[in-house]
């Protein structure tokens, strides 16, 4: 499973600021501080009813107070805590079952909602937003006032089926502007040809009322 671009820097990020922090555990909340700070995650997010600015504050003020901390002569670092490590496994389940190849970091924050006792769900609850809303937006770009705009398929929809006269059928007219179609050979001498047949018929179909010669006006 390949991560985007933006996920590996928002993990990096998470490890250094629970270190700069003196915590203990890197946790579901240190990932979703640095996964705000992420222009993809963070569009995203916006678009389906979260106050970012309110989330920032509220994830400052948990990480500031609530978390445990290490003295600062500690050994180490901070190591991933049990729920970190579910959130993005179950995250790349769902991309992986999906048929997706790359965990974006707006996975990992839809898989946080199954994380019922942890702060961060809490939090992005209580900043405007929810897992139904996120889904709703990537998958049909309604937004949570309601808005549509152009849906964002996270493996939520299957892709759109072909058109089958696409699929199955040849646009002659386009095919002849391309040069694409072969010529028909002796076209020119089967038309005259079709001409003269059809001309003999004319001559020689019998009158009503008797065989071919019968029923002629005499000269």
């Amino acid at each position: 499973m390949k991560l985007s671009n933006g996920l590996e820097v928002a993990v990096s990020l998470a490890a250094r600021e629970a270190q700069r922090r003196h915590h203990e555990w890197m946790t579901v909340e240190h990932l979703l501080f640095a996964l705000s700070l992420d222009e993809d995650t963070k569009r995203i997010l916006s678009k389906s009813g979260a106050n970012i600015k309110k989330l920032r504050t509220a994830l400052e003020e948990h990480l500031q107070n609530d978390q445990d901390e290490l003295p600062e002569d500690a050994l180490g670092s901070p190591e991933p805590s049990r729920g970190f490590q579910r959130v993005l496994q179950r995250a790349a389940w769902h991309v992986e079952s999906s048929g997706k190849e790359e965990l974006r970091g707006i996975n990992v924050v839809i898989a946080m909602f199954a994380e019922e006792d942890s702060v961060a769900a809490h939090i992005l609850e209580e900043s405007g937003t929810s897992r139904l809303d996120i889904i709703s937006y990537l998958s049909h770009g309604t937004t949570a006032d309601g808005e549509s705009s152009v849906p964002e398929l996270e493996g939520e929809e299957e892709e759109a089926e072909p058109d089958p006269l696409e699929k199955y059928t040849k646009n002659l007219n386009e095919a002849a502007r391309n040069g694409e179609l072969e010529p028909v050979g002796g076209g020119e001498k089967e038309m005259i040809r079709a001409s003269k047949m059809r001309a003999r018929r004319r001559n020689t179909t019998p009158l009503m009322g008797g065989p071919a010669g019968e029923g002629k006006p005499a000269s």
